[in-house]
């Protein structure tokens, strides 16, 4: 009996915490947010999924060589697939300073095989990209390592 009791504990343990992450989260992420950028960066109507997947509105940046930028439509994602977790973000569109746009970009940000040098793979794609009407760009594709953490 004693056994089923630490169980039933454990598994209430968890979903509290599963339920506080989905209540709490978007608050907890828009603090961390201004504690770590203060004013530079703004999110709007930030949610938290059940799978505890992240959805923020908008994104707005307020900075010297960032005027009037913004990032809409972000849904970040993440999983932990054969043992090397893996970060997902969307967007929707991005503009900064109504110089450069960007639409419907996925990036894949997991653990490279070069863990030495450059931890972190990113994998990007983006449908399109403008830079003030002199370059346009459709289906883009990149990938790039970082010694970032």
């Amino acid at each position: 009996m004693r056994f089923l009791q630490i169980i039933m504990t454990i598994v209430i343990m968890v979903f509290a915490v599963w339920i506080s992450a989905i209540m709490f989260g978007p608050w907890a992420i828009v603090k961390y947010a201004e504690n770590k950028f203060g004013d530079h960066v703004k999110l709007h109507n930030v949610t938290v999924t059940s799978k505890l997947d992240a959805k923020i509105n908008r994104i707005d940046f307020n900075q010297e060589h960032l005027k009037s930028s913004s990032i809409r439509g972000v849904d970040v994602r993440w999983s932990l697939l054969s043992g090397k977790p893996k970060l997902m973000i969307d967007v929707s569109s991005a503009n900064f300073e109504d110089q450069y746009s960007s639409s419907n970009i996925h990036l894949e940000i997991n653990k490279s095989d070069d863990i030495n040098n450059h931890p972190l793979a990113i994998n990007a794609r983006a449908e399109r990209f403008d830079a003030m009407g002199t370059m346009n760009m459709s289906e883009i594709e990149a990938e790039f390592f970082s010694n970032l953490e």
